[in-house]
């Protein structure tokens, strides 16, 4: 899979934020071992506490965002992934969690100064997601394929050549942020987004039925 430069600068730059956000125990454990479907509804949950907003601000109407690459949403699949193993519905909160509003302030001005090259930055940790989780989708359908057939549309992009459009992403980052004002202000963004992914699963509550 060719890698552009730009996207390989941004892969460098938030190499440690990456490897924090893969080592959180409840990301890490759908890789290390076959999770419990409460556990597995437990790292769903709290992803979809900062994916949905994250997606709420990167689809928003006025967005700066590139011509020839849409954001494809998949909050939605999370939450049909919790129900599909066993849990409620989910909703985003009316008030989030003290540090996941913060994270979500600091992305903010990220964002709102940023322009297209913060939106880049933002859009490469959620599709980097997209594109790590056919990994945690290959361990869970060797682990538990039952749990793996009702319940992984998020982590499996089902019908979709995840590599394709990855390398279609790295391709529209190549054309926009091949300057060093543009790349900055793209990583600064991304780590931001990394910072909100970090807040929702150290969020205390995500189930709707309570759990943690």
């Amino acid at each position: 899979m060719t890698v552009s430069p730009p996207l390989a600068r941004l892969r460098d730059a938030t190499r440690p934020a990456h490897h924090r956000l893969d080592s959180h125990p409840l990301l890490a454990a759908l890789s290390d071992g076959p999770p419990t479907p409460e556990a597995y509804r437990r790292a769903l949950a709290h992803l979809h506490l900062a994916l949905a907003p994250l997606e709420a601000r990167l689809l928003a109407p006025g967005a700066t965002r590139p011509a020839g690459f849409m954001l494809l949403p998949r909050a939605g699949d999370l939450a049909a992934d919790v129900i599909a193993s066993g849990g409620g519905l989910l909703a985003a909160p009316t008030t989030p969690d003290a540090a996941l509003a913060t994270a979500l302030d600091h992305l903010d001005a990220h964002l709102e100064g940023g322009g297209l090259a913060a939106w880049l930055g933002a859009a490469y940790v959620v599709e980097g997601a997209r594109l790590g989780g056919r990994t945690i989708a290959r361990a869970l359908a060797a682990r538990d394929p039952a749990l793996a057939v009702a319940a992984s549309r998020f982590f499996a992009s089902p019908g979709l050549d995840v590599g394709r459009r990855w390398t279609h992403f790295g391709q529209v980052v190549g054309q926009h942020l091949a300057d060093d004002v543009a790349f900055a202000t793209a990583r600064d963004a991304a780590l931001a987004t990394f910072e909100v992914f970090l807040a929702g699963l150290a969020t205390g509550t995500a189930l709707p039925d309570g759990g943690a």
